[in-house]
Order: C-alpha cells, then sequence, then structure tokens
C-alpha cells in the first residue's frame, strides 16, 4: 500500500508528539493563574503548591505562561523550553512574588524498582541557604530529636541549593524523618517527623517556602508508579 506525501507528512509529525510536561505552582507570594501550553490552555485556576498532569507536546521548543485567572497580562512566567523526545518533564514556577518568577525545567525519571522507592529532592525555597537533607528510617528514628543532626549515613542529598535537583536515590519503602540542615552553619532548618513511600514508586521531594517567612516546608509528588506501566 503506498501512502502519500501529506499522509507521511502528518505521520512524521504525530511521531514527534511523544513528549509529556506538566507543571507545578511553587511562588507562594503569586495568585491563582491558568497555564498555556503554545498559547492553548491546558491547566484552569492553579493555586500555590497546585501539580498539574502530564500533557503530551511534540519535542522541541515550546512556550508556558501561567496568567493570572482572566487576565492576559502581566503574566507570572512566560518561558520558553525545549521538550525532548520520548521524555516526562516538569516546569517548576519557583520564586517569592509576580516580580520575582521564574521557570526551571525539570527531566522526571520513569524508571521504577519493584522492591524500592526512588526518591530525589529540588530545591525551591529561593530564600534559603544550601541544604544538606537526610531521610531517617522510621525504625532508626530513635532518640532523634529535631535540634539533633542526622547521622551522615543517612544525607544522601548533599549542598543542594536553590533550583538543585538531586538525582533519584533508592530507598526501602516506609516511614521516614526528613531533616534539613544548613550546609554553612550547620543548623537544622527543616525537620519533619512522617513522611511514607512505596515500592515501585518514584517522588520528587519539593523543599518550599521561604525561611524568611518561617515557611519552610517540603511537598512529596509521585512521578512515575509501577502501576501506570
Amino acid at each position: 500500500m503506498m501512502i502519500s506525501w501529506p499522509a507521511l507528512l502528518v505521520l512524521a509529525v504525530l511521531s514527534g508528539c511523544n513528549s509529556y510536561v506538566r507543571t507545578v505552582h511553587l511562588v507562594p507570594g503569586a495568585q491563582a493563574t491558568d497555564v498555556y501550553l503554545d498559547n492553548k490552555l491546558i491547566l484552569k485556576n492553579m493555586c500555590y503548591k497546585d501539580v498539574g498532569c502530564y500533557t503530551k507536546a511534540c519535542k522541541g521548543c515550546r512556550n508556558l505562561k501561567f496568567k493570572p485567572i482572566g487576565q492576559d497580562s502581566p503574566s507570572l512566567l512566560d518561558v520558553k523550553i525545549k521538550l525532548e523526545s520520548d521524555a516526562y518533564m516538569t516546569l517548576v514556577a519557583m520564586g517569592t512574588d509576580l516580580n520575582c518568577t521564574e521557570g526551571v525545567l525539570y527531566c522526571d525519571d520513569r524508571i521504577v524498582d519493584s522492591y524500592k522507592a526512588r526518591i530525589r529532592i529540588i530545591h525551591a525555597s529561593p530564600d534559603s541557604p544550601p541544604m544538606d537533607i537526610a531521610l531517617i528510617p522510621a525504625s532508626r528514628d530513635a532518640g532523634q530529636t529535631e535540634t539533633q543532626p542526622a547521622d551522615s549515613e543517612y544525607m544522601p542529598f548533599r549542598e543542594l541549593c536553590f533550583r538543585d535537583a538531586s538525582i533519584y536515590n533508592e530507598f526501602d519503602p516506609g516511614d521516614y524523618t526528613l531533616q534539613s540542615r544548613s550546609v554553612e552553619s550547620g543548623e537544622i532548618i527543616l525537620n519533619i517527623p512522617v513522611m511514607t513511600f512505596c515500592e515501585g514508586t518514584n517522588y520528587t521531594i519539593f523543599i518550599i517556602g521561604q525561611c524568611e517567612k518561617n515557611s519552610l516546608a517540603a511537598m512529596s509528588v509521585i512521578d512515575a508508579q509501577e502501576s501506570w506501566e
């Protein structure tokens, strides 16, 4: 069977539309927004801490806009991104307010381990210092306090600065305490007593909020699950 040139062109275009992108709103001082991909509305009423679903898109240079609801301008964020083929990517709007916002694109790992949780950390707190971050198993947490630094064996995430993303690290499924401390001073600046992680799942933990406003927090998001395959 012969395929015409127009049909071949359509097939070629469709074969390039195998990328996926999602958006995350991590600008604490900004209002809710609508999100546009290449001027097409893909998400309505996105508020601080919201995470969008993956949207299928063609590889190459794309445009993402975060616009205040019902307004055409000014945009909270207007950024060009490059989507890779066969990739899942996350665009994070981060900063402090409308006048100090940027978009950072991260590549998400979809390869899961049936018996482990795979976890990375993204430092998205604009005024927080570089951090060392520990995940302490609940079974080993006896005697740990909010002011007692974690042992180094539980601290695979080191020297993360604003915008930095760690690699994915493997952990046994279960409950963990997250502890973050300043690289420079060693001071513990964040302690989250219970975070639960499951096998066959990849996670991103975002460090969010602002030290200055005493709003520092951690937010866990699922990147991939074995059940999605």
